[in-house]
């Protein structure tokens, strides 16, 4: 995924496997918060000014976990308004979310959703419910596999840049690619 988005400064973070999807998230924003200083200071710079865009990508319970991970960076940045206006978040795409319904996008970011409906099915599904607020819903029928490799040939729909949510087409519109 780092090839295709063209950025190798890259950070894992582990979602856990905590059931509840509220204590997740909230796990998630305390780790954001605490890991936000030395994130916003690996960002590549230009003359002092931050020229390098952050993007999530998680997978199964990292869903949650990610959306409240970039609740804790975003209340770093608003407690820091200096640094606020030169950071940017320029992708967050979601593989098999579990306990998607729970994920809210607040419509400032693209956001993408990929799920695999089929043989993981646990009340319901696994991993088969669609996020809520502006993101792009990506459904493949021809695979149940949850495993984070199976969605290799999504990966090509990734594409860093300034987008617009456009509620008629309910898709993101590209209006700069970032390099």
């Amino acid at each position: 995924m780092s090839q295709q988005l063209g950025d190798d400064n890259r950070k894992y973070v582990d979602g856990g496997n905590i059931y509840s999807s509220r204590s997740r998230r909230s796990a998630g924003k305390a780790q954001g918060y605490k890991d936000a200083p030395a994130i916003i200071e690996s960002l590549h710079r230009t003359d002092g000014v931050i020229d390098e865009s952050i993007k999530f990508i998680t997978h199964s319970m990292g869903g949650v976990y990610g959306d409240g991970y970039i609740s804790g960076l975003k209340k770093y940045l608003n407690e820091h308004p200096e640094l606020k206006s030169q950071v940017t978040f320029t992708l967050i795409a979601d593989f098999d979310p579990f306990q998607a319904n729970t994920i809210v996008n607040d419509g400032t970011t693209k956001k993408m959703q990929f799920t695999h409906r089929g043989k993981w099915s646990l009340s319901g599904g696994l991993a088969n419910e669609d996020e809520q607020g502006p993101h792009e819903y990506y459904e493949s029928q021809s695979s149940g596999d949850h495993n984070i490799f199976s969605f290799f040939s999504d990966v090509s729909k990734l594409q860093e840049g300034t987008y617009k949510w456009n509620a008629a087409t309910q898709q993101w519109d590209l209006q700069e690619v970032k390099k």
